[in-house]
């Protein structure tokens, strides 16, 4: 399943024509690992905003959308273990 970042990754690279191989080599990444991201299989790592910001020029409107996709991505897991021995 596609991420919420994973779109906004996607959308950004068909707009600009880029492959995913040229994206991931901006960010130092294989592609696998750039598909990883994609598919919420892999975090985003925090270091590529700043890199996406950058690299693709985004005005603040487009920054929101970055900041609001990483958000809705964050994944959080509880697991209650006070029934456990």
């Amino acid at each position: 399943m596609v991420s919420e970042i994973g779109k906004f990754l996607r959308i950004l690279r068909v707009s600009r024509d880029e492959s995913a191989k040229t994206m991931a080599e901006r960010f130092g990444v294989s592609s696998a690992y750039l598909s990883a991201v994609e598919l919420g299989k892999r975090p985003m790592p925090s270091s590529w905003k700043d890199i996406i910001i950058r690299e693709y020029n985004l005005n603040e409107k487009n920054q929101q959308k970055l900041q609001d996709a990483i958000k809705e991505s964050l994944v959080s897991i509880t697991i209650n273990l006070s029934d456990m021995d």
